[in-house]
């Protein structure tokens, strides 16, 4: 299997919080981007790139690029709002299907929570109970089959610092075979590695309802010397996603 490395706007310090400073313009960054070596990227941020898919497409052909996914954070914890979610999944999802793009890279609203920002990076477990678990799940399965459905899209859900799947516990909880009722569908664990200590995860759920649970560690540089990687840590999650594989081997899809 080969393996291509894209990038994103993120790259650039182009964030989607409120209040974020941009400090380079769309084109600076996708000029960058193809001076960089790169081929494939990511949407970034709503508002930041076009919205109008034709000139959006305009500018990436001229610079022979390729708009692969977006990164889109959204409520999911509270029900009140998954509606609110939908919509904005939905807004993003016709940006990309519009343009050949094949993900939306759905995520908890993190940074929205001030005590999860407090803790962000040094907390453990989990801070949703089962019932919060079927809640975020809902969400989930909705948003990824209305992407689907209307768009063709796929799902991928990535977990991140400041929300509430951040932590290996939560993480190893979207790879457990309960997430099958999230979108109807087995869980097929890999792994990748990298030379950095910190865990994360990716849960895609595919045009036809099957799901994939990626654990890999981050490419974030380590302050650390290259021998105290947290290679415990990074073996915990890889060895729960593993565990959980021969559980989902006999789920069929729903």
């Amino acid at each position: 299997m080969t393996i291509r490395i894209a990038t994103a706007p993120v790259c650039w310090g182009i964030f989607e919080f409120e209040g974020a400073v941009q400090r380079y313009t769309p084109d600076q960054v996708l000029d960058q981007i193809k001076e960089a070596g790169y081929d494939a990227l990511e949407y970034g941020p709503w508002g930041f790139m076009p919205s109008d898919p034709v000139v959006l497409q305009a500018a990436l052909d001229a610079r022979g690029l390729k708009l692969l996914s977006s990164f889109v954070p959204v409520p999911l914890v509270d029900p009140a709002r998954h509606d609110e979610a939908l919509a904005n999944a939905l807004k993003f999802g016709r940006v990309l299907a519009a343009c050949g793009a094949h993900h939306v890279v759905l995520a908890d609203d993190s940074g929205s929570v001030p005590e999860l920002v407090k803790q962000a990076g040094r907390r453990s477990g989990s801070l949703l109970d089962a019932a919060a678990w079927a809640i975020v799940g809902e969400a989930v399965n909705r948003i990824a089959r209305e992407i689907h459905d209307q768009l063709g899209l796929e799902t991928v859900f990535h977990h991140h610092c400041a929300g509430y799947v951040e932590t290996p516990e939560e993480t190893a909880r979207c790879s457990m075979p309960p997430i099958r009722r999230w979108s109807g569908c087995a869980l097929i664990p890999a792994t990748i590695t990298s030379p950095v200590a910190t865990p994360s995860s990716a849960f895609i759920s595919t045009a036809n309802g099957c799901a994939t649970c990626i654990s890999r560690t981050s490419t974030r540089p380590s302050r650390k010397p290259a021998t105290r990687t947290r290679p415990t840590t990074s073996r915990r999650l890889n060895a729960a996603c593993s565990a959980n594989w021969a559980t989902a081997q006999s789920i069929s899809p729903a």
